[in-house]
């Protein structure tokens, strides 16, 4: 009986990585000038993905809308704010923190979801006041706009 021996993981982590770079190579001949320049921009991204309630993907969808940006440059900046207040001891994590069924993490937080329809109720009420806001602004402008043309 022939011996069939599993050749070593980092031979095949080795083969996999020669056969992603051979097909990276086949889709970069096929691309424009442009399409290449794109495709290395792109690649240069740094990305994350974190699992988040749809309550919170809604809230950023929302205030990326209103502020007329993209929800990865919202996304951003809210977390900068919030690591920034957790730096200053403003952020209590102790109340939120369950044991962890996953065997990587000691602890895992939950956040209750009374908080997240607070979050979301405040999100609504401050986007509603910034349009009233506008509207007022601009009845203000065509009120003195009508009035330098009398």
């Amino acid at each position: 009986m022939p011996n069939k021996r599993r050749p070593p993981m980092d031979v095949h982590s080795a083969v996999a990585d020669l056969i992603d770079t051979e097909n990276r190579r086949r889709r970069l001949r096929k691309m424009s000038k442009a399409q290449r320049k794109e495709a290395a921009r792109q690649e240069k991204r740094v990305r994350a993905t974190y699992d988040l309630p749809q309550e919170i993907i809604e809230a950023i969808d929302a205030i990326a809308l209103h502020e007329k940006c993209p929800q990865s440059h919202i996304a951003a900046l809210l977390l900068l704010q919030a690591i920034d207040i957790y730096c200053l001891d403003g952020i209590k994590t102790k109340k939120y923190k369950q044991d962890s069924r996953c065997p990587r993490w000691e602890y895992c937080i939950q956040i209750p979801a009374e908080k997240l329809r607070a979050m979301t109720e405040k999100v609504s009420a401050k986007l509603s006041q910034s349009e009233k806001d506008k509207e007022d602004v601009d009845q203000i402008q065509r009120t003195l706009v009508a009035r330098v043309t009398l």
